[in-house]
């Protein structure tokens, strides 16, 4: 959309950031061709996933593999508890988020069957319906809470036990993913627990990665067991956008 954009501005250096395959999305056949040519005119391209290097590299040369990162002291402090922790009871497994059609209900149900003593809230606008989707809004331990603003994300996981990332791993468009809610549960704090794709090995960040079900529901008890999470701070720490940008200044 701001292709156009690179004929009107007067600019010393273009960068152009790329997040997605958008090939997975179902865009058209314009829009793909248009991010082609904004990455060929680039000086230097930003890509956040591995699994772009061969895509990004065919198109520039000049790139530059940069992860997501977290504004980390965002998510430090004390933080005001939101109401609704008072009517759920914990350990509780949250997801912030839109709620797209990578999102894996059929997971969240085998979860919240399985371990009825943990409560799961999803936060975010719901973009997608599944067919268990009415199933799911009627079992006890799971809240749809809707979308959040952005600066109260720090309260909803201050109060928090564990950040979840259940997607469907057999979408092509989520292994180019760099899940920024990793990034941000770890900066609060929280252990991990995700479905495992190839850039999620890639960052070897301390999340539990999950291979199938099983053992997504096996980590989720494992994670809320976890009594040190400075492991977690640390590695969010490490990846905030200040030292990204550095990286990107420097290269």
């Amino acid at each position: 959309a701001f292709l156009p954009l690179v004929n009107l501005v007067k600019y010393k250096q273009l960068v152009v950031r790329v997040t997605d395959r958008l090939d997975g999305f179902g865009v058209s056949k314009a829009t793909l061709k248009a991010e082609n040519e904004l990455i060929k005119l680039a000086n230097k391209v930003i890509y956040t996933s591995s699994t772009l290097q061969e895509y990004i590299k065919n198109l520039n040369g000049n790139s530059l593999y940069v992860p997501n990162g977290v504004d980390f002291y965002k998510f430090q402090g004390d933080f005001e508890k939101p109401k609704i922790f008072n009517s759920i009871k914990e350990p509780v497994a949250v997801y912030i988020g839109a709620v797209e059609r990578w999102f894996d209900f059929e997971l969240l149900e085998f979860l919240a069957s399985k371990l009825k003593d943990i409560h799961f809230l999803i936060i975010g606008n719901i973009r997608y319906e599944s067919k268990n989707c009415s199933k799911l809004k009627d079992m006890e331990n799971i809240t749809f809470y809707g979308k959040v603003n952005n600066a109260l994300v720090p309260n909803f996981l201050r109060y928090s036990s564990v950040g979840i990332i259940p997607f469907r791993t057999d979408m092509k468009l989520i292994d180019a993913i760099s899940p920024l809610k990793l990034y941000e549960y770890m900066a609060a704090g929280l252990p991990v627990v995700s479905v495992k794709w190839k850039e999620l090995e890639h960052i070897n960040s301390p999340a539990f990665l999950a291979s199938n079900y099983d053992k997504f529901a096996y980590f989720l008890q494992k994670a809320i067991s976890v009594q040190d999470r400075q492991i977690y701070l640390d590695f969010a720490k490490a990846n905030d956008w200040s030292s990204k940008i550095k990286q990107i200044i420097k290269e």
